[in-house]
């Protein structure tokens, strides 16, 4: 198992390296495809936008843990990596992980936390330091949206446009100011791998190769459905370019072809690529066999999930907001429609070069999933939390919307032969179904914490820690359901599972012992099961306690009977 931690981590720092060595090799390439079109203007307008989306954030949307204690698992499993090179969760261990006796997998990939781990390493551990690298993260999908949309169409004025669209996404604001998901990176690295692949495309040479499919195995190490661009990829891949359809598509067959056969560096490349992805694929497997996974009593992926899940997801893109939702989900519908109005248009004009692969890399990037999501048991938009996971659709349409404004411009530019006309139309459509829109959206994302539906118990339960943790003496071990809150604050802890288990030679590490009575006491079948017997088999003596929601509390107690 400890192999696998260091099999892990040594995978996520190669790609990451292959990627910044070869982004560097292929600068030039890169600039090559990104800077056409490219004037002052556009480089102050990218930066005024991200100037505005950083102090935005920082200024109006309230820090929170969207996802409820997992974001701190993934910060114990990055200081885990930092302490251990380990990328396995510790169930047991010591303050910052200085030393960790028990590992297991967890069942989401541990790409993310080696950037976590990392953040950690140059900037100190807290989560201060998560807060801020999700806000880099977030930055970076727009400023990777505006290249992207930009590169795609060889118009900057529609990658400004789309990242604009972009940014003013209320879900977009919301995952790039939480702790430290694993949505918001994979949404990044997505773009990013996309981004890499149009100037592969554009290039064709074994650099870019190599820095568009490294780039995507980062994205597969942040979420496993990531291998969904694979397939992406190749079909975008034989219908890209100019020309007659079916030319374009026997000319791309026979280079895959040609490069599976003939060309040994394209073969190498994609065999390490795999070679590299293998831990992932045993990582995620191992998981996937155990019967708790997923969300026990519910098929993980099935049909049924999909005629629910589709219908809720269609009504979220049309604007459908839940305010019963654990977090109020919504998107701007003036997105939707300027995205099917960009793929109209994008479609139906015969002077666009390279259209048909645009639209088709789009769409598929899209609809895949989307469908996936919908197949999924948790893939219901408006079911709280889960609108993260139409982030990884959100770029897509994003760039859609930007050449639907565009176009719209362009079009109103010739039938009135007046550029400033068809800036005007782009100006009035974009104020009134993109800026309109997130002004009367604004409370969703700025919502003050204390009003977010699903966080009083949680949100209390992790404060009450911070605030009280100084009150455990720094030599005892803390039983608690989430010791990694634990461990980020410098102070041994252990899953609440190993209470009655621990052997002789793990209580001599410590001198004392602790019951975190927090937010999972307060639930079924804790409240009743685990918890309750704790109280009823040890003298308890309380640290701190504090009331919470629903007539709960939370609590620290020092076992003074542990024996």
């Amino acid at each position: 198992m400890m192999l696998l931690g260091y099999a892990i981590t040594a995978s996520v720092l190669f790609s990451l390296a292959a990627v910044l060595v070869l982004a560097g090799a292929c600068r030039k390439e890169i600039w090559k495809v990104v800077s056409k079109d490219a004037g002052r203007a556009d480089v102050v307008a990218i930066m005024m936008l991200l100037i505005f989306f950083v102090v935005f954030l920082a200024v109006f949307v309230h820090p929170v843990e969207q996802l409820y204690f997992d974001e701190n698992i993934y910060q114990g499993i990055a200081l885990n990596i930092l302490s251990h090179a380990n990328a396995l969760w510790c169930q047991y261990g010591t303050g910052y992980l200085k030393s960790c006796f028990a590992n297991q997998v967890y069942h989401d990939p541990a790409g993310w936390p080696v950037f976590i781990a990392i953040a950690f390493a140059i900037f100190g551990i807290g989560i201060g330091t998560a807060y801020a690298l999700q806000v880099l993260v977030g930055a970076l999908s727009v400023f990777g949206v505006f290249l992207l949309a930009g590169s795609i169409t060889e118009n900057r004025q529609a990658g400004i446009i789309s990242a604009l669209v972009f940014s003013l996404v209320p879900e977009v604001l919301i995952w790039s100011r939480t702790e430290a998901s694993i949505d918001t990176p994979f949404m990044m690295l997505s773009v990013f791998s996309f981004l890499f692949f149009v100037v592969f495309m554009k290039q064709s040479n074994k650099r870019t190769f190599a820095l568009f499919a490294f780039c995507t195995a980062l994205a597969v190490y942040s979420r496993l459905e990531a291998a969904l661009l694979i397939p992406i990829f190749l079909l975008s891949y034989i219908v890209f370019g100019e020309g007659r359809p079916m030319t374009v598509i026997g000319t791309r067959l026979r280079n895959v072809w040609n490069a599976v056969n003939y060309d040994a560096g394209f073969l190498l490349i994609a065999l390490l690529v795999v070679a590299v992805l293998f831990t992932q694929v045993y990582y995620i497997s191992i998981e996937a066999s155990a019967p708790s996974y997923g969300q026990t009593g519910n098929n993980l992926f099935s049909f049924k999930n999909l005629m629910s899940n589709g219908k809720t997801n269609i009504l979220y893109l049309m604007g459908y907001f839940n305010s019963s939702s654990y977090y109020p989900a919504v998107f701007p519908v003036g997105v939707t429609i300027l995205a099917i109005t960009g793929a109209i248009l994008l479609a139906v004009d015969r002077k666009e070069k390279g259209r048909l692969g645009v639209l088709i890399m789009l769409l598929a990037w899209i609809l895949s999933y989307f469908l996936f999501y919908g197949f999924f048991y948790a893939g219901g938009a408006t079911f709280g939390v889960d609108s993260r996971f139409m982030l990884e659709i959100t770029p897509g349409l994003a760039i859609l919307a930007g050449i639907g404004i565009t176009k719209a411009g362009k079009i109103a530019e010739i039938f009135t032969r007046n550029k400033r006309v068809g800036t005007a139309v782009c100006a009035a459509i974009i104020a009134v179904l993109v800026v309109f829109p997130f002004v009367e959206l604004l409370p969703i994302p700025t919502m003050p914490t204390g009003s977010m539906p699903q966080q009083p118990v949680p949100l209390g339960a992790v404060s009450f820690i911070q605030s009280n943790y100084m009150k455990v003496p720094s030599d005892c071990l803390v039983f608690s359901f989430t010791p990694d809150v634990w461990y980020e604050l410098n102070r041994s802890a252990a899953q609440i599972s190993y209470l009655g288990d621990l052997n002789q030679s793990s209580r001599a590490r410590f001198s004392c012992f602790v019951l975190d009575y927090g937010y999972w006491c307060a639930v079924p079948p804790y409240n009743t099961g685990t918890c309750a017997s704790a109280k009823e088999r040890y003298d308890l003596k309380t640290l701190a306690i504090q009331p919470a929601s629903n007539g709960a509390y939370y609590a620290l107690y020092q076992i003074m009977n542990y024996t």
